[in-house]
C-alpha cells in the first residue's frame, strides 16, 4: 500500500507485527550463546527484520539531534542518513504534531518508559508519512542521556 493511503490503524497494525517478531528474535537472543557466530547470525535477524518490515532505527540525543539513523531511512522518508545526521529530527516533524512529540520526549526523561507515538513526518519527495515510533531511554557510559527509537 502506498504511503499516502495507508491509514494510522494500518499503522498501528503492522508495528504491532514487527515488534512480535523482534520480540521473537529478542528471545532467541536470550536464549543463544555469546559466540561470535551466533551473534552475526542474531544481528542479520535483525537487520533483515527491520528492513522488511521498512522500519528504521534512530537514536536522539538529549538536544533532539540525530546521533545514528539506520540506512532504511531511505525507504521510509527517502533520505540517507549522511543527509540527516547531526541535525534536529524535529525539522520533518509536521508542525501540528511536534509540540506532541517534544512533550512525548520530555515525558520520557522522568519516566524511562517504553513510549509509543504516531506523527506525520515530509519525506524527501515534500508529501507527508504517517510514522508510529516507540522510544526508549538510555544512559551511555558517561551518563549522557540518548532516545533509541524504532520508526515505521
Amino acid at each position: 500500500m502506498s504511503d499516502a493511503r495507508r491509514t494510522k490503524a494500518d499503522l498501528i497494525a503492522e508495528l504491532d507485527a514487527l515488534r512480535a517478531r523482534v520480540a521473537d528474535l529478542s528471545a532467541a537472543a536470550d536464549a543463544a550463546a555469546s559466540t561470535p557466530t551466533t551473534l552475526h547470525r542474531l544481528e542479520t535477524r535483525y537487520r533483515h527484520a527491520l528492513q522488511d518490515a521498512r522500519a528504521m532505527i534512530a537514536e536522539v540525543d538529549e538536544k533532539g539531534v540525530l546521533t545514528y539513523v539506520s540506512p532504511t531511512l531511505s525507504q521510509v522518508l527517502g533520505y540517507l542518513p549522511e543527509e540527516v545526521l547531526h541535525r534536529s529530527g524535529f525539522e520533518w516533524v509536521h508542525e501540528e504534531d511536534r509540540r506532541e512529540i517534544e512533550e512525548f520526549y520530555r515525558q520520557q526523561l522522568v519516566s524511562d518508559r517504553s513510549v509509543r507515538i504516531v506523527y506525520r513526518a515530509r519525506h524527501k519527495a515534500g508529501h507527508w508519512v504517517w510514522l508510529e515510533g516507540t522510544s526508549s531511554v538510555y544512559r551511555d557510559a558517561d551518563g549522557a542521556m540518548d532516545w533509541a527509537n524504532v520508526v515505521r
